[in-house]
């Protein structure tokens, strides 16, 4: 590709040379009234391959070779070296990626997939990069992008299941448990204490009119269905994730031998407590495999 100052119409001895133009600051290219093979453009002006190599490398911005179409992009090269795309999450200034999806590259149609990560804190800024993974496990460029997470109401979750309310919901009563015991002796007054355990956790109270995600509220004839719903998924064994709008996420197990329901004066509404404890840590990548939230990927 050449850059042609005052010999654009080729009059000058020299307009047809392929010298590479460095030329900074571009912001756009348009071809008019002519046939063209090709369009290259890259940062690296050190040599001029001809013919245009086919190669894409880390110094090449756009190479359109009018097949019959105007794509200039690198699809075709990342469909010929790249083996899947990686999602991280991590918060803003964390230096700890997250992997949390995996998404396998095949074909053209196989770069348009949509994934959604239903564990972000509220009030909280987060960097979600995508990742194009090599043969091999060797990682590409890191594209990030940054948003910030604000929701409304409390979620209770699983990994494909999930509840919510936004009235009357409360965390309350938060505990923390670390194993102690209190030894006494004969020759003193005062016992002391002992710590055996590296064990430290926090436990809460949980109540509110819970809703399945992605439903409208059940109907009064039929509520006694959704409520055994609601208390199969309290009940069935697996961590869950809490979190609320004040931004407060936690890893936990429910007690089962806690979960209550009490009928409010509305026929539709009614509200359900359990109590609950932390078992991980929702910021380590492994804490998340071991309680089935996210695969384990490459």
């Amino acid at each position: 590709m050449m850059f042609l100052g005052m010999s654009a119409s080729l009059s000058g001895q020299t307009s047809a040379c392929l010298m590479p133009t460095a030329v900074n600051n571009i912001i756009s290219i348009k071809l008019s009234n002519g046939i063209f093979n090709d369009l290259f453009v890259t940062e690296d002006t050190s040599s001029a391959d001809v013919p245009i190599s086919t190669v894409w490398d880390y110094s090449t911005l756009l190479h359109a070779k009018f097949d019959g179409n105007l794509l200039g992009g690198n699809v075709d090269f990342t469909l010929a070296s790249v083996d899947h795309i990686l999602t991280k999450v991590r918060e803003y200034g964390s230096h700890e990626w997250i992997n949390i999806f995996s998404n396998k590259v095949t074909d053209r149609d196989s770069l348009h997939f949509e994934n959604f990560y239903k564990f972000c804190k509220a009030r909280t800024i987060y960097q979600f990069a995508l990742v194009p993974v090599m043969a091999g496990g060797i990682e590409g460029n890191y594209n990030v992008n940054t948003i910030k997470s604000e929701f409304e109401g409390l979620y209770i979750l699983e990994k494909n299941d999930g509840y919510y309310t936004d009235l009357d919901n409360k965390i309350s009563n938060r505990q923390r448990n670390k194993p102690y015991s209190i030894v006494e002796t004969l020759n003193n007054k005062y016992p002391y204490a002992t710590y055996p355990s590296k064990s430290c956790y926090d436990s809460y109270s949980i109540s509110g009119g819970f809703y399945k995600l992605d439903e409208d509220i059940p109907n009064p004839e039929d509520s006694y269905v959704y409520r055994d719903q609601l208390m199969d998924f309290l009940s069935d064994g697996l961590p869950k994730v809490i979190k609320d709008y004040t931004g407060r996420v936690k890893l936990v197990a429910v007690k089962t031998d806690s979960i209550k329901e009490s009928d409010t004066q509305y026929v539709e509404k009614f509200d359900t407590s359990f109590n609950v404890f932390e078992v991980g840590d929702m910021n380590k990548q492994e804490d998340l495999i071991t309680n089935g939230l996210i695969d384990r990927l490459s």
